[in-house]
């Protein structure tokens, strides 16, 4: 068995000989419990059925990223049975689990960043309720929010943003200089009428009085 097992690909089977008694004894047991229960440096090959040696004894399952010939048939490599992980459970299905673990972790730490964001940026806003005002304008909002003035944005949009929000205020002042300036007017002349309504009712009694004297 031991001979047609190593007419494959199988240079795990073609050791120096130093390496001899290290496969003899792995390879003389016949089921995954026994490789994995008494040889401390032997994990299972499940599909030629084969108990072969692992001498990387840090990290066991990880065994087929450094050898791929490990086992009998090299496309079995990665369905290695290893202590203490066990003959349930192989060296791909250990590394999709460490993977799906650390995406999830990843997932978790995202997470907790946006919302971490979120808030952030929701308290300035209470803060600052018109800071935007502030980017748009090209100076400090109405709240005092200095430094975030000009220079967030580039090029032309910023000049033209700024343009607009000139010309904006500078309409708006037109507005209320001519509404103020009509209403005084108006108060002027209401005052004028009074005073003009109260002087010719009281021309006839002053005209009366002078002629009865």
């Amino acid at each position: 068995m031991a001979g047609g097992a190593g007419g494959g690909r199988g240079s795990a089977f073609n050791k120096d000989e130093d390496h001899d008694e290290h496969f003899r004894r792995c390879w003389h047991l016949t089921n995954c419990k026994d490789c994995l229960a008494k040889e401390d440096d032997c994990s299972w090959c499940p599909f030629s059925w084969s108990c072969v040696p692992n001498s990387n004894r840090l990290v066991p399952f990880l065994a087929p990223a450094w050898d791929e010939d490990i086992c009998p048939h090299w496309a079995e490599r990665w369905e290695l049975r290893t202590r203490p992980l066990g003959c349930q459970v192989s060296t791909i299905t250990t590394l999709t689990s460490l993977v799906t673990i650390a995406c999830t972790l990843l997932l978790v730490l995202l997470g907790f960043v946006f919302v971490f964001g979120v808030r952030r940026i929701r308290g300035f806003t209470r803060r600052n309720p018109r800071w935007w005002r502030g980017r748009l304008g090209g100076g400090g909002g109405d709240d005092g929010d200095a430094g975030l003035g000009a220079g967030s944005f580039g090029g032309g949009g910023e000049q033209s943003l700024e343009q607009g929000q000139a010309r904006m205020e500078g309409l708006i002042q037109r507005l209320r200089w001519y509404k103020s300036r009509d209403e005084a007017a108006r108060r002027e002349v209401e005052a004028n009428g009074v005073a003009t309504g109260v002087a010719r009712e009281r021309e006839p009694l002053l005209g009366n009085g002078l002629n009865q004297s």
